[in-house]
C-alpha cells in the first residue's frame, strides 16, 4: 500500500515537495515507508492446513481430502486486489476491493473461484512489541465470496458438503492479517510482506455477510492477556467454537503466540462468578496455523442448558480461575453489516444505510433500543438518534450526508464516526460507523487543465509516485494520450480493482468533470482567460515558466571556466537576465490586476530535472548542466525557439525534419531553407540565432 498518501500535509500541491516521493531515512520521514505501494493486496505461499467436519474433528492429511495441502491463490485473469484507507485522518478501518481468491486442490487444480465483497478491518491491536517499541498490529476481515465458480468435478467431501450447505451462493470467509514488515527497523528482503491465516466456512440465507451474528467474548480488564473474541454455539453437535485467531499476542513480529495457558470455557452468575464448563480443545503450538487460531469446547446437555441463559467466559483455570474474557453484563451485542462509507451530497450517494444486528446469550434480540452518537461538534450528517430492533433482532439505519463545503482544501470533505450499542449501555458502545462526506461539487460548463483537471490529477501524481512507470498525471500530454485508459479506470466499477484512484476518494462530481474534460475535443481546452481570477492564474503559472528558466542557464554560465568562451558567455548572461526581466514584468503584471505572485512554496519552486511548469513543452526534461552543444541544442534552443521564427529581422519558414538525436519524440530542430543545414546557433528571447565558433576547442567550459 502507499504511505505518502497517509500524511494529510502531502495533499496541499504547494507544499508538495520531491523528497516526499522517498523513502523514509530517519529522522526524516520523507514518503514514509513505502511511498512508491499501489495498494496492492495479493497471496504469497498461502496453504490449506486443515479441514474441519461439522463436529470439530480436523483433518490434515492430504490421504483423507485432496484440498489439505492445496493453496489460496489470486486471479489469474486480472489485476490483484486493493487495501484502501477511508481518509488520511482515519487510516483504521483499511478496505479490500477487487479481491477474487482462488483455490487450488493439491495437485494444483483449481477448485473454485469468487468474488470478495469488499469489507473493512475490525478489531486493530498491538498483537507484538518490536524492538523499538512500536507496536506490531493486527487485524481480522469478515466477508463473503459470491459469484462462486466451482469445478466441474470436486473430488473434496469437504468442499462438496460445502457446496450442499451454502446458501444464496456464497461462502463465508475470515482473515487474520498480521506481522506486516515496514521496515523501519531495517530494510529485509519481505518489504511488505505479512501473515496471513483464516477460514472458509457456509453462508445461511438471512446472516449477516461481514461478521458472525453470534456472542462476543470481550477482554476482561487491562490486565487480561487476550483480545476480544467471537464465539458460537452449535447446538446440533454440543460444540462451542470460539475463534483465538485474533486473540493470543505473538511472542515477536511474525513470531509464534505466547502460552496462555490451559483455557476452560465456564459461564459466570450476576455477581461474575464462573462456573467452568470445559476445556478449550485444540490449543497448542501449531494451532494458529493449522486451524487459524480456532479452539472448540464439547458440552453435554446440562451444559447446554446453562449457556443458553448465562453469560459466556474463558478462564483461566490456574489462577482460581481468573476471567479472561466474558460477555458484558446483559451478554448483548450490537453490530452493523458494514461499517465504512462514503457519502457524495447532491448526488445518488448523499444517504446510505446498514442493517444493526442484536443479539443476546447469541439469539436475535427483538425490542431492543440502539442509540446512536455522532458525538460534538455535529457532524454534516442527518441521521436518528435511536432506532428499534424487530422481531428478527434487525434495525435499518439510514444517515444522509449534508455539503460540509471544503474545511481541509487539499483533502476533500470531512469525516465523521458514529458509536452504536444498546441504550441502556449508553458510554459503552458495541462498534462505530465510519463516514467520509465529499463536497457537493458544482462543475464549470466550460472546465480547463490548468484550472480544474490539473489540480486534481496533480495530487494523484504527488501521491502516487508509481503512476509515473505508466502515466505522468500532472502532464498534459501525458493525460490526453492515455485517455482511453484514464477514462476506463475512472469509470470502472468502484469494487473493481481497477477503479481509479485506488484510494476511491474522487467524488462523481470531479470524476464526472474530468471525463467531460477528456471527452470535449482531441485537444482538450488548456486554459480559458474569461475573468479576472483566471487571467490571474493564468500570470501565476507564466511568471513560474519564467522562474524555471532561470537555473539551467546559470548552471551552463557557471560551468564556463574565466576567460574561455567570453562571447558565449555574454550572451547566456544576456538571456539569463532577459528572463529575469520578464518575470519581474509577469509579476507586475500580476500585481496589477489584484494578484499576488507566489513564488516561495515548495510545490511551485522548480526540480531538476524535471518539466517545466504548466504544459510548457511537457515533452522536455530540463536538467541542472554544464555548458555543451547537445545542452543548448536539446535543451535552451527548445526553450527559446520562437512560434514565428525570424532572422536578420526577417521571417523564415523553417521546414521541421525529424531530429532523432534529442531522444525527445515529437521534437524536431530547425533547418536553414537555403542550405538545408541545421542551425548550430542559440536563440535568444528576440527569435535571432547566434553562431558559435566553428572549433570544438571553444567550447571546452
Amino acid at each position: 500500500m502507499a504511505t505518502a498518501n497517509n500524511a494529510p500535509q502531502y495533499f496541499d500541491n504547494d507544499l508538495f515537495e520531491p523528497r516526499f516521493q522517498w523513502r523514509m531515512n530517519m529522522p526524516d520521514a520523507n514518503g514514509l515507508w513505502n511511498p512508491r505501494g499501489p495498494g496492492t493486496v495479493r497471496l504469497v505461499d498461502v496453504t490449506v492446513t486443515s479441514v474441519c467436519r461439522p463436529d470439530g474433528r480436523q483433518i490434515t492429511d492430504a490421504r483423507e481430502d485432496p484440498v489439505v495441502t492445496g493453496r489460496l491463490v489470486d486471479d489469474d485473469l486480472r489485476t490483484n486486489a486493493k487495501m484502501v484507507d477511508l481518509d488520511p485522518s482515519n487510516q483504521m478501518v483499511p478496505e479490500i476491493y477487487g479481491w477474487r481468491p482462488r483455490l487450488l486442490d493439491k495437485d494444483g487444480k483449481e477448485v473454485l473461484r469468487g468474488d470478495y465483497l469488499p469489507s473493512a478491518v475490525e478489531d486493530l491491536w498491538p498483537r507484538a512489541d518490536l524492538p523499538s517499541g512500536r507496536p506490531d498490529m493486527a487485524g481480522t476481515y469478515h466477508s463473503v465470496l459470491t459469484g462462486l465458480t466451482w469445478a466441474p468435478r470436486v473430488d473434496s467431501p469437504l468442499l462438496n458438503a460445502l457446496r450442499e450447505l451454502t446458501e444464496e451462493d456464497m461462502l463465508s470467509v475470515k482473515l487474520t492479517m498480521d506481522a506486516v514488515e515496514d521496515g523501519v527497523e531495517h530494510w529485509p528482503d519481505n518489504i511488505t510482506l505479512g501473515r496471513i491465516v483464516g477460514s472458509i466456512g457456509p453462508y445461511y440465507a438471512g446472516e449477516p455477510k461481514r461478521f458472525l451474528a453470534g456472542r462476543r467474548l470481550r477482554k476482561n480488564g487491562a490486565k487480561s492477556p487476550l483480545n476480544h473474541a467471537p464465539c458460537r454455539v452449535d447446538e446440533k453437535t454440543s460444540t462451542v467454537f470460539v475463534d483465538l485467531g485474533n486473540s493470543i499476542r505473538a511472542t515477536k513480529r511474525g513470531g509464534p503466540l505466547e502460552n496462555v495457558g490451559p483455557l476452560r470455557l465456564a459461564v459466570l452468575d450476576d455477581d461474575g462468578k464462573a462456573t467452568v464448563l470445559a476445556p478449550l480443545q485444540g490449543i497448542d503450538k501449531g494451532f494458529y496455523e493449522r486451524s487459524a487460531g480456532i479452539a472448540t469446547a464439547h458440552l453435554d446437555r446440562r451444559h447446554l442448558e446453562l449457556v443458553a441463559h448465562h453469560r459466556l467466559a474463558l478462564v483461566d483455570a490456574a489462577q482460581k480461575p481468573a476471567t479472561l474474557l466474558s460477555e458484558n453484563a446483559d451478554a448483548s451485542w450490537v453490530h452493523a453489516d458494514g461499517f465504512v462509507f462514503r457519502l457524495h451530497p447532491g448526488g445518488h450517494g448523499e444517504a446510505a444505510s446498514t442493517t444493526l444486528y442484536a443479539t443476546r446469550y447469541g439469539k436475535p434480540a427483538p425490542g431492543l433500543r440502539i442509540s446512536l452518537d455522532a458525538g460534538k461538534p455535529p457532524f454534516p450528517l442527518v441521521l436518528p438518534s435511536e432506532v428499534v430492533t424487530d422481531a428478527n433482532g434487525r434495525a435499518r439505519v439510514t444517515f444522509t450526508g449534508k455539503d460540509p463545503g471544503n474545511p481541509r482544501k487539499g483533502i476533500d470533505g470531512v469525516t465523521a464516526a458514529i458509536s452504536y450499542g444498546p441504550l441502556r449501555r449508553v458510554g459503552d458502545p458495541d462498534g462505530t460507523l465510519s463516514i467520509r462526506v465529499f463536497e457537493a461539487y458544482q462543475p464549470p460548463r466550460r472546465p480547463t487543465w490548468l484550472r480544474d483537471v490539473q489540480p486534481i490529477l496533480q495530487r494523484y501524481a504527488n501521491l502516487f509516485p508509481v503512476m509515473r512507470d505508466i502515466c505522468d498525471l500532472g502532464n498534459y500530454r501525458h493525460v490526453v494520450q492515455y485517455r482511453t485508459y484514464i477514462k476506463r479506470t475512472l469509470l470502472a466499477p468502484v469494487d473493481s480493482p481497477n477503479h481509479m484512484p485506488v484510494t476511491r476518494d474522487l467524488s462523481p462530481g470531479k470524476r464526472d468533470m474530468i471525463v467531460n474534460w477528456l471527452d470535449s475535443a482531441a485537444e482538450p481546452p488548456l486554459l480559458e482567460i474569461t475573468t479576472p481570477a483566471e487571467l490571474r492564474d493564468i500570470l501565476q503559472q507564466a511568471m513560474l515558466v519564467e522562474l524555471a528558466t532561470v537555473p539551467p542557464y546559470l548552471a551552463a554560465l557557471l560551468s564556463i571556466k574565466p576567460g574561455r568562451n567570453v562571447q558565449i558567455a555574454r550572451l547566456i548572461r544576456a538571456v539569463v537576465l532577459e528572463e529575469m526581466q520578464h518575470m519581474a514584468q509577469v509579476c507586475n503584471l500580476l500585481n496589477a490586476v489584484g494578484g499576488k505572485p507566489r513564488i516561495g512554496r515548495p510545490g511551485r519552486v522548480p526540480t531538476y530535472p524535471g518539466k517545466l511548469p504548466g504544459a510548457v513543452l511537457p515533452d522536455l526534461e530540463v536538467r541542472l548542466r554544464k555548458l555543451s552543444l547537445e545542452h543548448v541544442r536539446d535543451v535552451f534552443m527548445a526553450i527559446e525557439q520562437p512560434q514565428h521564427p525570424m532572422v536578420d529581422g526577417k521571417p523564415v519558414d523553417f521546414p521541421y525534419l525529424n531530429d532523432t538525436s534529442t531522444g525527445l519524440p515529437g521534437r524536431r530542430a530547425p533547418f536553414c531553407a537555403n542550405c538545408n543545414h541545421m542551425l548550430q546557433g542559440l536563440p535568444t528571447s528576440h527569435g535571432r540565432f547566434t553562431g558559435f565558433p566553428p572549433s570544438d576547442e571553444n567550447w571546452i567550459p
